[in-house]
């Protein structure tokens, strides 16, 4: 329970269970407990007492004492919008397995988030795309590269609480193909990508970006079952 004076005018509007008050009947004040869920915007503490309950009721002094009776996570989320503070939620990223023979398309990683680890071409999901349409968007952009046959794989769950700014992302892995079988990567994003290159799945760099190596590590192949080279 946290107890706060707030004036008489109320600036903005403030969630509460309970209110004490001091009552005058007979010409003597008593300290009487209501039931008073929210007090409106811009309202005087008197004047949403009146609407609401009795008319005999006045507030002891130009403040009145609220007393909060929160849940503490409800508490926090009040907090942080008085200081205007943006609560982490969960993104969406996209990326893509590029094969060609028996390797697959890598960067290492140029960001705040697992720098220097090998990574995937890909990136957020952006308003209105399919996954093959952000897929698509995100390797021209980054590499240059055009692709085909692109389908879904699989999908993980990962966060990521030991870096600099926690983050929350939901990864849609996809699989896709050269459209033109000579085109070459280029690094197009220098100030997000170290470069990319081709490395045989048998033989992967190090150290890997987190939800891949932990994909690796469980025998995942990202190669169609029917697939020959």
């Amino acid at each position: 329970m946290a107890s706060l004076n707030f004036p008489r005018t109320l600036a903005k509007t403030v969630a509460a269970s309970s209110l004490d008050f001091k009552v005058k009947k007979n010409s003597t004040y008593t300290r009487k407990r209501i039931s008073f869920p929210v007090i409106c915007s811009g309202e005087n503490l008197e004047e949403s007492w009146y609407k609401t309950q009795r008319k005999d009721a006045v507030s002891s002094s130009n403040s009145c004492k609220i007393r909060f009776h929160l849940p503490t996570e409800r508490v926090r989320k009040m907090e942080n919008r008085e200081k205007k503070v943006e609560e982490p939620v969960p993104r969406v990223g996209v990326v893509v397995f590029l094969l060609k023979g028996k390797s697959v398309l890598l960067g290492r990683r140029r960001t705040t988030v697992c720098d220097f680890t090998f990574a995937l071409p890909g990136g957020h999901l952006e308003f209105g795309e399919s996954f093959e349409e952000c897929g698509a968007r995100e390797m021209k952009e980054e590499t240059g590269l055009d692709i085909a046959k692109i389908e879904f794989v699989t999908v993980t769950n990962h966060v990521f609480l030991e870096e600099p700014k926690p983050s929350h992302y939901v990864t849609i892995f996809l699989r896709a193909f050269l459209a033109d079988p000579k085109q070459e990567p280029q690094n197009l994003e220098p100030e997000k990508c170290y470069g990319w290159d081709w490395y045989d799945w048998d033989n992967l760099p190090k150290p890997l970006f987190g939800p891949l190596e932990k994909m690796v590590q469980s025998g995942f192949n990202p190669f169609p079952i029917d697939y020959n080279v």
